[in-house]
């Protein structure tokens, strides 16, 4: 374990300790049968994370923030930093452009008011625990092959929570905003499809490349969602590492699953008489423009839930030209209609607040550098 995991389990036994809680009260409080659970937490044995972590500290009447005050000398790239202070590490990421870290750092005064305006709204985004009943230790998937099983099953849980049913989803945007509660805008990203952080007090934003491809960004929006629910508080990957390429595993798999459910795929296949031994370009063509989604992911889909082997993807996959599939009726421009600014973000905000009465035309003039009357206008 690291240094803050070590400090967060002291910090959180200590204060078991003076509420004067045996390891059996608490368990009893978050709905466990036995002690064994406390205990696995306090050893290290079971893996924290951040619903975990604040399960545990309402039972202990305690701020998470102050699990995260450790004065120690730690790799930026594992502290639990705030959200500015991480895009502020990232705005100097060797993996990006000099153009992106520019793009980065102009917009973090915005991103200050937008975790700002989101606190006085008392604006709670969707998390795990809201939709995925089962505890925290199964959440971490040691091999590929679970963490696709798992990024599967967490994605088909929120279908279910958010009475999808076996609908194509037509604007993840919209979804992920109104729904989920989590802020989605573009930004003029090089060598970066998506980034995904959180504040200290767990505000999340999800950020797409305006130079990907409108069916990219669908995939990257819903891919960085997926480390929303399954990797909270982690904001940067290192693909070196085996522990971090299975985080990304689980999000791709969160990501396809979401877009392209396996029993709704089945089900279309079904509907329109097509086989697996049969599929054509035009055919994938067909499904891509039901689900909203690209052609090279439905390809990446098919083949990971087994449709088709790795030949018959190739196969597919030969020659891809998305001009050439334009011949076949592919048109995935249609799939997300414009960029979404910053900007736009917290003027949606601020005007949520100003028609709910939560927030003052004073405070909305000083979110968007206008005129108290201007303030007016925008509700």
């Amino acid at each position: 374990m690291t240094i803050i995991e070590n400090t967060i389990l002291a910090k959180l036994k200590q204060a078991r300790i003076d509420k004067k809680l045996s390891g059996q009260d608490v368990a009893a409080q978050l709905g466990k049968r036995s002690n064994s659970f406390i205990s696995r937490i306090e050893s290290g044995e079971t893996k924290l994370n951040i619903d975990l972590i604040n399960q545990l500290c309402r039972v202990y009447d305690l701020n998470p923030a102050a699990l995260f005050s450790v004065d120690v000398d730690i790799a930026p790239s594992r502290k639990r930093q705030g959200f500015l202070e991480n895009l502020k590490y990232r705005s100097s990421d060797e993996n990006l452009s000099e153009k992106s870290k520019k793009e980065i750092k102009k917009i973090l005064p915005i991103l200050r008011k937008i975790g700002k305006t989101m606190d006085r709204l008392s604006l709670l985004p969707l998390t795990l625990s809201d939709f995925y009943p089962y505890e925290a230790e199964l959440l971490n998937p040691k091999s590929p092959s679970a963490a696709r099983k798992l990024g599967k099953d967490v994605a088909l849980k929120l279908r279910d929570y958010l009475k999808l049913g076996n609908d194509p989803i037509v604007d993840i945007h919209n979804l992920v905003w109104h729904s989920l509660k989590i802020p989605v805008c573009s930004l003029d990203l090089e060598k970066c499809h998506g980034i995904y952080n959180t504040d200290a007090n767990d505000n999340p934003l999800i950020i797409y490349s305006l130079n990907d491809p409108a069916q990219r960004n669908v995939f990257t929006i819903a891919h960085e969602l997926g480390h929303h629910f399954l990797s909270p508080g982690e904001t940067f990957v290192d693909l070196n590492s085996d522990e971090d390429n299975i985080k990304e595993i689980l999000a791709d798999a969160f990501a396809q699953e979401l877009l392209v459910p396996s029993e709704s795929l089945c089900q279309y296949m079904g509907d329109e008489g097509l086989k697996l031994i049969d599929l054509e370009k035009k055919h994938i063509v067909s499904l891509c423009q039901y689900f909203k989604v690209s052609y090279l992911m439905m390809l990446t889909v098919l083949v990971f839930n087994d449709f088709i082997d790795r030949n018959k993807f190739n196969q597919l996959k030969e020659n891809y030209r998305t001009n050439d599939l334009a011949t076949l009726g592919y048109t995935p421009e249609l799939y997300m209609t414009k960029p979404h600014d910053i900007r736009d973000v917290l003027e949606n905000l601020v005007a949520i607040g100003l028609r709910k009465k939560k927030i003052s035309c004073l405070f909305a003039s000083e979110m968007l550098d206008v005129t108290e009357d201007e303030a007016k206008a925008i509700a």
